[in-house]
């Protein structure tokens, strides 16, 4: 089976205690929305695009108004997934980069993904690393577990497991579900940190109840397994299915191992097809056993 990504971090948390006197005024309240964004988010709302698009654009382009970064947002969300306009993932990536540049950590670590993968951009690991470090240093959480896998795998950075565990613990504090289940496979394989597998299940299911497919197939596993839990196969099952109905070719396959195991050989194969059809060679070789 594909294996699922991995990473850790501590979080500093920082407060001070301030006498009235030392407080701040209160803030300003905030000038109502202009005219282009309230027209823009009331299109988009009643799927208008092409009038969103155009509102957006309008906001996009008018320097210092500070709903821009919204607006770059939304036009590469519509231009990617082709909605008022034909879709392009380069003109996409143009305004995810345009709002990277204005301090968009969610967009930072989208391009941190663009350039990892070579969406709408030729592959750059360099670039990726650069702008998911940029996104983790604001603390964004996806920033840092995307950082820590790039370190896991020495993808554009020289192979570091300890730094990943590092960035992995920082993200998965704030209950970032890819850190969570990339710390709980580190747990449970003993890199980087002790082996310890109630662990390993407390982090993946905490990423599990977040509706994160990876997770709840590891979590399942375990389950499976009896390893770090008590051995449940209804439990397992459960958890294969939730992964599976995402679309998730590793829980029908294991859905399908839980069934054969129960002797519900008709369900069983339907689990495997679905797996087979999703590319799991597995499944395919499940299904030539039980035919």
């Amino acid at each position: 089976m594909t294996r699922h990504a991995t990473v850790l971090a501590l979080a500093l948390f920082l407060f001070a205690c301030a006498s009235e006197k030392a407080k701040p005024p209160p803030a300003a309240p905030a000038p109502p929305p202009t005219p282009a964004i309230s027209l823009a988010r009331d299109a988009l709302d009643k799927g208008q695009y092409e009038i969103a698009l155009e509102q957006y654009e309008i906001v996009a382009r008018t320097p210092g108004h500070e709903n821009r970064i919204e607006a770059l947002e939304r036009l590469a969300h519509l231009t990617s997934n082709g909605l008022g306009v034909e879709a392009s993932e380069s003109v996409a990536t143009q305004y995810y980069h345009r709002a990277a540049e204005l301090g968009s950590a969610n967009c930072q670590v989208e391009m941190a993904s663009r350039y990892q993968a070579g969406r709408g951009v030729p592959r750059d690991d360099q670039l990726a690393v650069h702008w998911a470090r940029t996104a983790a240093e604001q603390k964004h959480p996806r920033g840092q577990a995307f950082l820590g896998w790039l370190f896991e795998t020495g993808t554009g950075v020289e192979r570091n497991e300890y730094r990943a565990a590092r960035l992995y613990e920082l993200a998965a504090t704030q209950g970032d579900p890819l850190a969570l289940t990339n710390l709980g496979v580190l747990y449970q394989k003993g890199i980087a940190v002790m082996p310890d597998l109630e662990r390993a299940a407390t982090l993946y299911e905490q990423a599990a109840k977040q509706g994160f497919a990876p997770a709840q197939v590891n979590l399942g596993r375990l389950y499976l397994q009896g390893k770090g839990v008590p051995q449940d196969e209804e439990e397992a099952l459960h958890w294969f299915l939730e992964a599976a109905g995402q679309g998730d070719g590793a829980g029908m396959y294991y859905a399908g191992v839980v069934y054969e195991m129960e002797g519900a050989i008709d369900h069983a194969k339907m689990q495997y097809e679905r797996a087979s059809n999703a590319g799991v060679r597995q499944a395919r070789d499940a299904l030539l056993r039980i035919r």
